[in-house]
């Protein structure tokens, strides 16, 4: 009964929308619902009932705090809370020891000694518990003792502590930063069952004129769920507010295509699931297509085709066409601003003055209003930025761990500049270059000093350190006037937030101010390099580039942080490019960070040939030819977080496609006349967006897994 009102709640007001409309909504919400409260029911009936029956509150009540013929003595109910109190007690203990063990463990490289040392901590917690509630048994039984009177007030203090703890811990957990990992989807099912347990226990001795509604109610509720789940149509339409907003409904839907999943492939042929022969585990979803064999084996689009074989033609004499811009040897400064969304920079209309000096500099630069990352994450990002290829296209070492290293057959921007004669350095303070194995190629001096561990990473700011180092460097270079190419990273808008005092507080509490206020921080330590780098030969002669690797949600769409989606809030993010002898302009044409590094080469005269992205020269210079493909943005599974979803977005129309290739559900989206992509176009339209689909369609179809 309370899983079936709780699934017409969550219909009414996390479901209903562009998807479905109220009825529908409700419809879907209480059929999940009920099956998930029919299981629960089920166990319920199982275990519920003979514990309760075992331990019967009522029971319980009578012995120890009733002054009846069977109540307990003074000296039980010592005995009683004693064993509780040492019990709680051990359990803290246990809770502490295994945090500890947990907090060692998570600057770990090795997630099978991570494991481990996790595993070592449970054991030796469950040693130290029982010691400890050993030894405080007797001393709570000797303090109680003196105090107890009948004994019936310190029978309550147990049950006191635990429900003023979990009340605490509650309070904790909803303070804390963790909204990226979705607590709601899991305190909402728990939630409702103890709901459903309090109910149980509240009408389990009453009458027929208080159980009999909810015997109706609890009854229709898994009577519809039946109906609903195997005469329901359109699910991969009706999925997608399911798994981007739903919670209880969320965790059915999944529960219902794990097991009807015939292959165990870990898709399913039902409930939307997308599983075109569920007797092959070589074909779902989830199998790599092979180009030409006849075989569909990603159950999309048909069987994708072999590549044309195109025949060489006889080379046409050779025509000079004048370059789009001349070509120089520029020095090039490459400033990554960590986690930096746009549309909390004043620079691009944000109502709070977070980014003054950027701003400022922007007088002069190449300012871009659409950029997309190719990533929502720094371990897919940065490689993807430094080789001008897409995340799936970056031929790794190891694809699919947390932080995948790099082949040497990738070909990074430090190695072409390196090689052509450029100076090629960087600077930054952060464990994940200590990592990352790959994109430090060509670098010729890499400046990693004041790193710092994983957890102490969360509250470093590294901005005035960085700005001392690139300083520093720049001025080396103005002696030496040798070319160079310096990539400097600023942190602080990542992880923890916090306010700085000394620089701008927007507001003491809310993530949403004290991200702010990390920005504002990163623009006033920022302000030297700019001023710097607008004196004598640097400016004459060097190109700056200022962007971020991804961007960060604030539950706009259901999380917060970043690293989950593709959609704008985690993918879209900032892009200046300041050339000597150009003047400042506002482009609104799309642009991926994969065209950066073929920008870059053509206005120094170099060749990027693997890049995959294009050449943006064109966009200001109003020179054919303009880049013209569409942008392709991945959220590629690794251990810490297995969903695979990829997007396009076209450079013409600003169409954005995206499929979750894990719940196999997809959107599309017009992002000129709903930039918060809250209107699933294919709702009213299925054919809307078939191009830029297709063309999404064909890159997961060519990804080499």
């Amino acid at each position: 009964a309370v899983f079936g009102l709780a699934g017409l709640l969550e219909g009414r007001f996390l479901l209903q929308g562009q998807s479905l409309d109220t009825s529908a909504a409700l419809a879907l919400g209480a059929g999940l619902g009920g099956v998930i409260g029919a299981l629960a029911g089920l166990l319920s009936c199982l275990v519920l009932a003979p514990l309760t029956d075992a331990a019967s509150p009522s029971r319980w009540y009578g012995r120890y705090l009733s002054r009846g013929e069977s109540a307990a003595s003074p000296a039980e109910r010592v005995e009683w809370s004693a064993g509780s109190l040492a019990a709680l007690s051990a359990v803290v203990a246990l809770a502490l020891w295994v945090g500890l063990f947990g907090g060692l463990a998570h600057d770990f490289n090795q997630r099978r000694l991570t494991m481990a040392f996790t595993a070592l901590g449970g054991v030796t917690g469950a040693c130290l518990g029982w010691m400890v509630w050993v030894v405080l048994k007797p001393v709570f039984r000797w303090a109680l003792s003196k105090i107890a009177g009948d004994g019936r007030f310190i029978v309550s203090m147990p049950i006191g502590l635990v429900v003023v703890t979990l009340a605490l811990g509650a309070a904790a957990v909803s303070r804390l930063d963790l909204g990226a990992y979705r607590l709601d989807r899991m305190a909402w099912p728990l939630g409702t069952f103890l709901m459903g347990v309090v109910l149980f226990a509240f009408v389990k001795k009453q009458g027929r004129r208080i159980r009999g509604p909810i015997y109706v109610i609890g009854w229709g509720s898994m009577v519809w769920s039946g109906v609903f789940t195997t005469s329901a149509q359109e699910w991969e339409r009706r999925s997608v507010p399911i798994f981007k907003l739903g919670t209880t409904t969320h965790l059915a839907l999944g529960g219902l295509r794990y097991f009807t999943d015939g292959d165990g492939d870990g898709t399913s042929s039902l409930f939307g699931g997308g599983d075109c022969d569920d007797s092959d585990p070589g074909i779902g979803p989830h199998a790599k297509e092979i180009p030409g064999n006849g075989i569909d084996e990603n159950c999309r689009a048909g069987d994708a085709p072999l590549p044309k074989v195109v025949k060489p033609e006889p080379k046409p004499e050779p025509v000079v066409i004048a370059p789009r811009a001349e070509p120089k040897p520029y020095n090039i400064v490459f400033i990554l601003i960590d986690t930096l969304r746009p549309h909390r920079m004043s620079l691009y209309g944000y109502k709070r003055k977070t980014t003054p000096n950027l701003k400022a500099f922007a007088g002069d630069a190449l300012v871009f209003d659409h950029v997309y990352a190719q990533a929502p994450n720094t371990p897919r990002s940065m490689p993807s930025i430094f080789t001008g290829r897409y995340p799936s296209r970056v031929d790794w070492i190891k694809r699919y761990t947390n932080y995948g290293k790099l082949k040497p057959a990738n070909e990074t921007l430090f190695e072409i500049y390196g090689e052509a004669g450029w100076q090629t350095e960087a600077v930054s303070a952060h464990w994940y270059f200590d990592r990352a194995k790959g994109i430090k190629q060509g670098v010729q001096k890499w400046d990693n000093k004041g790193s710092k561990t994983v957890r102490e990473s969360n509250t470093q700011s590294c901005a005035p350190l960085i700005t001392k180092k690139l300083l520093r460097r720049l001025e080396v270079f103005e002696k030496d006037k040798r070319k160079f190419v310096i990539f400097a990273h600023y942190f602080d808008p990542h992880g923890r937030y916090m306010n700085h005092p000394k620089v701008k507080i927007f507001a003491k509490k809310g993530l949403s101010n004290r991200y702010d206020s990390e920005i504002a921080f990163v623009d006033h330590h920022l302000k030297p390099v700019l001023e710097k780098l607008n004196e004598g030969l640097l400016a004459k002669n060097t190109i700056v580039v200022i962007t971020s690797d991804h961007g960060e949600a604030f539950r706009e769409l259901g999380f917060n942080f970043h690293g989950r989606t593709v959609y704008d809030e985690e993918i879209k993010v900032p892009l200046l490019i300041r050339i000597p002898g150009i003047p400042g302009k506002r482009l609104k044409k799309p642009a991926g960070l994969v065209d950066l590094l073929p920008t870059l080469t053509e206005l120094t005269g170099l060749k990027a040939a693997r890049a995959q992205g294009e050449s943006l020269v064109g966009l200001w210079t109003g020179r054919d030819p303009q880049p013209t493909g569409p942008i392709f943005m991945e959220q590629l599974p690794y251990p810490n977080y297995k969903t695979h979803i990829v997007a396009a977005l076209s450079r013409q129309t600003r169409v954005k496609a995206i499929r979750n290739i894990t719940d196999n559900v997809i959107e599309v989206f017009d992002l000129k006349s709903d930039p918060r992509e809250k209107i699933n176009l294919l709702d009213k339209n299925p054919n809307a967006g078939r191009k830029i689909r297709q063309q999404l369609e064909q890159f997961i179809d060519a990804d080499p897994g």
